[in-house]
């Protein structure tokens, strides 16, 4: 057959008419070349009547499906900035097209699938209109018959779902749209997100002969994370603020990573904006950190980095080390600029860092920092409870301390350290390394424990967020001390006694006592003086005669002992009735001193709280008047005496009986 560009037609004949026996039941025929034929039988009876029908029939024997090669199976679905390998979208459906890539282009320049034209000697009904080729026109596509799509997902633990080898809906379209059920990171539980679908094309002509066509696809519809973008400072992170001038000073640190297709790309630029347009002081692009097989083989390629290994594995692009540090060098190729490796004190700089993963997805983060050269000044530093008086004394162990004035007014103050120590610190003792002595604090208080009494200073310094600190101030310092005042040489103007020899627990002095109670030291006691004498527990809290320089008067025991006798036990003195009541004392030395004295009188020398006159202050007076209305006569009471020290202890001590 021969075609006239659209229908097929019967033209040349290739085989003369042969008659055959009416009992043979096939007959077999040779032919010339491929190409479409027509077969005619006829029938004739007797009275020479006859019928004809016709079979068509194709035969090729060199059928071929070939690729057109100008022409592609292609993921339309797919990003073309990824050459058609990646689906960008949050997608089930995915196209997949092959227009005019398939063909059996003899077939389709022969016209052999075309309709074949009605013959004038052959009735419809005898016409071929059964079997795969009829003279109907068989639809086709470039004479492929059928397409048969299969595919298989996968992710990193293998086969997520899979279809064989299914016809096309409609072969017209040169195109298929797969329902997927693929996912970028819509379950939590799932680790890996990105997922690959390899789609099978098979193209079929009418005589079966097929091609096979393979295509790749990756789905990534998320693009790279980038976090904790900042500025560093050894172990110092989230910096905002650069401390000197020179940019080249600095550290900067990101955390990029994309779990599903890893990073194709990554850079850093820095820039300033102060007239309204980007001024670029530095730019670079940097390795992306992957070119490992597994998680093993990246954590022994990064192991050495900065903060060491921080290793995550794709799918299907091997492992990346995800934490980055740079630190800015002036470069011909990248890096910053000649001239504008300097920033300006209090002014603001922006990082930019731009992260691209093979999906070409991108994410751009960017963080404003600010130069800052001062240190922040310095404020006030008090012990004590803010809101309190401030403290110089205590007898507790637990040391409170605030401090308030330190500013910074380029970028603030970021926190502070403070340490305890006996002597005020000096500014080696504070450092961002961590440290023992010291200790670091958001707030504005202070609270420390100290195990042994003696003299505290706190010492506080601000850092600001350029971790610039300031220069330490100093407490003027607390003094811890659990000493129990007490005071001695009591006087009671106007009382009596018997006096005579006298001496202390330890007979380490001797004293003669008169009548008026004032003692006198004994220089060179005698035998007779130390056998004679009255041992007293509380010696010293009879007057002593003082000189103007303040030493003792003495007096010869030679002279002394031989004409006088012990005292009695008890010296409790006599007292006149009077007008008034004096009463004067000395106070013990101790650490801190006395803060304030109270005099009370006593029916009961060991109660605590006088029943005659309840503890009136002195106001700080080592000596009273008492009014006669407030002594009893005739009536014998306890002089109390108490003592509290300027760390608030109390001492109470009942001095005399009268």
């Amino acid at each position: 057959m021969d075609h006239d560009g659209s229908m097929l037609l019967e033209k040349t004949m290739v085989k003369n008419p042969t008659d055959i026996l009416l009992t043979s039941t096939q007959a077999s025929f040779e032919l010339p070349a491929p190409g479409m034929f027509a077969i005619h039988f006829s029938a004739f009876d007797k009275a020479g009547n006859h019928k004809t029908s016709r079979k068509v029939l194709l035969y090729d024997n060199i059928s071929e499906v070939t690729f057109k090669p100008d022409k592609v199976t292609r993921v339309v679905t797919a990003s073309a900035e990824t050459s058609y390998e990646w689906v960008v979208k949050d997608t089930r459906d995915v196209d997949i097209f092959w227009k005019d890539r398939f063909g059996n282009w003899r077939h389709e320049s022969n016209r052999w699938l075309n309709k074949v034209t009605p013959h004038h000697a052959v009735e419809s009904r005898y016409d071929d209109h059964y079997g795969e080729r009829q003279v109907d026109e068989i639809p086709n596509v470039h004479a492929c018959v059928d397409f048969k799509v299969a595919y298989n997902i996968t992710d990193a633990s293998g086969s997520v779902d899979s279809r064989d080898f299914t016809s096309v809906p409609d072969i017209s379209k040169q195109g298929n749209r797969l329902n997927l059920p693929w996912t970028d990171g819509n379950k939590l539980d799932v680790t890996v997100y990105m997922k690959i679908s390899r789609g099978i094309i098979r193209a079929i002509d009418v005589l079966g002969q097929y091609l096979d066509e393979s295509v790749t696809v990756y789905r990534d519809a998320t693009p790279p994370l980038i976090e904790d973008l900042w500025l560093t400072r050894g172990d110092r992170l989230n910096v905002s603020v650069h401390r000197i001038e020179d940019f080249t000073e600095m550290t900067i640190e990101w955390i990029a990573y994309d779990y599903h297709s890893g990073l194709n790309s990554i850079a850093w630029r820095l820039f300033d904006n102060f007239t309204g347009t980007n001024i670029i002081h530095g730019y670079e692009d940097i390795p992306a950190q992957g070119m490992a097989n597994d998680t093993a083989e990246c954590e022994s390629k990064y192991g050495s980095y900065a903060r060491g290994a921080n290793c995550y594995e794709t799918p299907f692009w091997g492992a990346y080390h995800k934490h980055f540090q740079i630190k800015p060098a002036i470069k011909l190729n990248g890096g910053l600029k000649t001239g504008k490796d300097k920033g300006v004190h209090d002014s603001d700089y922006y990082l930019e860092v731009t992260a691209t993963n093979k999906a070409m997805l991108t994410t751009i983060l960017s963080k404003k920092i600010t130069v800052d050269t001062s240190p922040p000044h310095t404020g006030v530093v008090q012990d004590g409870i803010l809101g309190v008086e401030e403290v110089d004394y205590q007898q507790s162990m637990t040391l409170n301390a605030h401090w308030e004035g330190f500013f910074d007014r380029e970028s603030g103050v970021l926190f502070y350290q403070y340490g305890y120590d006996t002597k005020p610190l000096d500014a080696s003792a504070f450092s961002l390394e961590p440290s023992e002595n010291t200790v670091e604090t958001y707030s504005l208080y202070a609270t420390h424990t100290v195990t042994t009494v003696g003299q505290y200073f706190i010492c506080v310094v601000a850092y600001n967020r350029a971790l610039e600190a300031s220069e330490p101030v100093c407490s003027d310092g607390v003094t811890v001390t659990t000493a129990v005042p007490a005071v001695q040489e009591v006087t009671i103007e106007g009382a009596r006694i018997t006096g005579g020899l006298v001496t202390d627990s330890s007979r380490s002095n001797y004293w003669i006592v008169t009548d008026n109670r004032l003692r006198r030291m004994i220089v060179d006691p005698t035998t007779e003086c130390t056998t004679k004498a009255t041992v007293l527990s509380e010696l010293d809290l009879l007057p002593a005669e003082h000189l103007e320089s303040g030493a003792y008067v003495t007096v010869n025991g030679s002279v002394f002992c031989a004409n006088s006798s012990g005292s009695p036990s008890s010296l409790s003195p006599m007292l006149s009735k009077s007008s008034m009541l004096y009463v004067s004392w000395v106070p013990v030395d101790i650490v801190g001193g006395v803060h304030d004295y109270e005099l009370g009188l006593s029916s009961t020398a060991g109660s605590p709280a006088p029943d005659i006159l309840a503890f009136r202050s002195t106001k700080q007076h080592p000596h009273i008047h008492l009014p006669h209305a407030d002594v009893p006569d005739g009536t014998e009471f306890h002089i109390m005496i108490k003592t509290t020290s300027k760390a608030n202890v109390e001492g109470i001590q009942v001095t005399y009986t009268i």
